[in-house]
């Protein structure tokens, strides 16, 4: 992992092999980040995921091979304990140019990623009483 700050832009640059979501979450902790985050790059065997509202659970797609990271966008908060919490949605084309997209669970990088995150105050995510799921409530 490679990180570079261009103005007040981060940017972080992967290799091949590494884990997607836990650069992100060391990033994070290691630059007391909070914000956004865009990104592209190439992803190796990815698990992604899409909400069900009924059953209230992600249900897990799990895809084989390299894929083009054509969109990473996302945002990194806190939960109440401090725990950093990264949430990031991807779009993902295959070798015949389709695309598939969700919530990414996690991935290892295929070739590289450069994801591009700008800070902001951070914000803390509890746990809603309707979905079940961690949700922006107020800033930290």
């Amino acid at each position: 992992m490679k990180v570079f700050l261009s103005g007040d832009v981060y940017i972080l640059v992967l290799d091949i092999g590494e884990n997607l979501v836990e650069s992100i979450k060391k990033f994070a902790k290691e630059h007391d980040f909070c914000g956004f985050m865009v990104g592209i790059g190439a992803l190796k065997d990815p698990i992604i995921a899409y909400f069900d509202k009924e059953s209230k659970e992600y249900k897990h797609i799990k895809l084989s091979g390299d894929y083009e990271l054509t969109n990473l966008t996302g945002n990194i908060g806190r939960l109440e304990n401090g725990d950093v919490i990264p949430h990031i949605h991807v779009n993902l084309g295959d070798e015949e140019g389709k695309i598939i997209g969700g919530h990414l669970v996690n991935a290892e990088v295929a070739v590289t990623v450069e994801i591009f995150l700008t800070k902001t105050k951070c914000f803390l995510r509890k746990r809603d009483s309707i979905f079940n799921l961690n949700l922006i409530m107020e800033e930290a």
